[in-house]
């Protein structure tokens, strides 16, 4: 009865570590592999708040492998506006958009439902 106690604490102690960690950092222990030839475009603003929040995440995915190209609309507008996006932050992945705040788990979700062999 002990070891089963035990054992649930630190799976209890886990899961709570990892949901403070999510909540203090925005980040969450994520793996995800990416397949460099799965393109990534990410449009952001260097003066939009959101844009800045997602910032380090996409620098983690580019540093795990992650082809992604980022773009300023301030400096490429035109090229924004051809691509159909009007709101910012956007990760474009495909046809698929991830528009404003995400996380991690919500890219490897999308990458692993439209892009099962990534």
């Amino acid at each position: 009865m002990k070891k089963l106690t035990l054992v649930l604490s630190s799976f209890a102690l886990l899961a709570i570590l990892s949901l403070l960690i999510t909540e203090f950092t925005g980040y969450a222990v994520v793996d995800i592999t990416c397949n460099k030839s799965l393109q990534m475009t990410y449009y952001y603003s260097p003066r939009c708040t959101h844009c800045r929040k997602m910032g380090p995440i996409i620098d983690d995915l580019i540093s795990q492998g992650c082809n992604i190209t980022k773009i300023n609309v301030e400096d490429y507008y035109e090229l924004a506006l051809n691509n159909e996006v009007y709101n910012i932050p956007t990760l474009v992945i495909g046809e698929e958009r991830l528009i404003g705040e995400f996380n991690l788990a919500q890219v490897k979700d999308l990458i692993d439902k439209h892009y099962p062999n990534n």
